[in-house]
């Protein structure tokens, strides 16, 4: 017999005295004789023979944030709430494109916490996940954990610029430069000049010819973007016989400048250029891409000169659908079904655009096409098909009034004086300022910026 405090292996025992000890579920102390006294009898038993459903053990869980992305090598840590716990986990990487990419790898068990490592198999562009359970003595094994994610690559994508590289652009052009996805910020210089950082957005104004090099950066696991390098020029300024026709013209008030979100605005706004000529708009009008254009809605925009004037040639610029030129003998301030017609009769029709006479960005000299359209004195832009966005219109004149080429051409009688009545000796190289040109006892003043 066991002593005093010792254990009693009653399964162990087997039968005795008739009675098997393995199956009993309950036993009686007894006291036989003097000064037998029992101060504490322990009991171990197995709860499942006992019919008792343990708890399990803590679910796994990620320590700290689950990330939004992984990179492969990146770690992260499991852990179970369980002391003692230990961790089953697996790991794998799926292509949804392509099953013949998709990785798993074997089942592993270690104690919590339990750090695990993105395999070099979990591509970019591919799902990791990592399924895990709990298990301690004395404890179910706990529900399974899963946590999935997509592999994205380690390098940060490059910073995107709205300008293209080598364009020439009109002085104080808005230059953006955007940061790439999971970048925290962006360094750059500026013609080779001071690092810069900036968390958000990078804007600046193009007024003279640039270098810019940009690269984004960002917290681990993320490392550094290859840098980028845009280069950009600034426009001559235009001639003293040009003219350039923005949406600014139209209204000082921003938010009309603005639009809605959803929809258009219609406006009819009345601007006194220099060149004696009015343009008018009238349609809906908002901005792209933060940045102001005409818009061409088709069949219901229209931008047109409501003052007689001799225009040699015209540059549009801007994007997205073709826009037509009307030159007509009257004037046309509405888009009407005769306009929008392939045999157009109210004036002669140009197509401005990809696959037109001329593309965006391209001087449109319908002179020199035919002589005869120079006695048309009224011109007319307008979309027939999508949504035209027109961010300028550049305008070259030939009239005695207007523009200095012209009358030169007629009898090269011109002077020009600053405002203090200084002649000067030409109309080229003029320092900024206020000048008055006269031609024929007509006088014009007009700003050299």
């Amino acid at each position: 017999m066991a002593a005093c405090g010792e254990w009693i292996d009653l399964k162990a025992l087997g039968t005795v005295g008739g009675l098997d000890l393995s199956k009993a579920k309950y036993f009686a102390i007894y006291r036989f004789g003097q000064n037998n006294y029992v101060s504490r009898v322990v009991v171990e038993y197995d709860p499942k023979q006992a019919g008792v459903n343990p708890d399990p053990a803590a679910t796994p869980a990620l320590q700290g944030e689950a990330p939004e992305f992984v990179v492969a090598g990146q770690e992260l840590t499991l852990v179970s709430a369980t002391e003692g716990a230990q961790i089953t986990y697996q790991l794998a990487a799926t292509d949804a494109e392509n099953a013949e990419n998709n990785w798993q790898g074997e089942a592993v068990t270690a104690a919590s916490p339990v750090t695990v490592t993105v395999p070099a198999e979990a591509k970019p562009g591919m799902t990791f996940t990592v399924t895990a359970t709990a298990a301690a003595e004395g404890f179910e094994t706990s529900e399974a954990f899963t946590f999935s994610a997509p592999v994205v690559d380690a390098q940060l994508q490059t910073p995107a610029f709205n300008l293209a590289d080598g364009a020439e652009v009109v002085s104080g052009t808005t230059l953006r430069i955007t940061l790439p996805a999971n970048a925290k910020g962006i360094r750059y210089t500026v013609n080779d000049g001071e690092e810069q950082t900036s968390g958000e957005t990078v804007v600046m104004k193009v007024t003279e010819a640039m270098t810019v090099t940009a690269w984004a950066y960002g917290e681990a696991p993320f490392v550094e973007s290859d840098k980028v390098t845009r280069t950009y020029t600034v426009e001559p300024a235009l001639a003293l016989w040009q003219n350039a026709v923005v949406p600014e013209c139209f209204t000082e008030d921003e938010e009309d400048l603005k639009g809605p979100e959803a929809g258009f605005f219609i406006y009819t706004f009345e601007a006194s250029k220099d060149n004696n000529v009015n343009y008018i708009y009238s349609g809906s009008f908002r901005p792209t891409d933060d940045e102001n254009n005409f818009c061409m809605t088709a069949g219901k925009s229209v931008l047109y000169t409501a003052n007689p004037a001799y225009i040699n040639r015209i540059k549009i610029e801007g994007s997205t659908s073709a826009v037509y030129v009307l030159l007509s003998d009257e004037v046309v301030d509405a888009v009407t079904d005769d306009m929008m017609a392939e045999n157009c009769t109210t004036g002669i029709r140009f197509r401005i655009g990809e696959d037109g006479i001329v593309n965006y960005g391209q001087w449109f000299d319908y002179t020199a096409i035919n002589p005869s359209i120079a006695g048309k004195k009224y011109l007319s832009i307008y979309s027939c098909s999508g949504e035209a966005l027109v961010s300028r219109i550049v305008v070259d004149y030939n009239s005695e009034i207007t523009g200095i080429e012209g009358v030169e051409k007629e009898d090269g009688n011109v002077k020009i004086y600053s405002v203090n009545g200084v002649l000067m000796n030409s109309d080229k190289n003029l320092a900024p300022g206020v000048y008055v040109r006269t031609v024929n006892g007509k006088s014009v003043k007009f700003v050299v910026k």
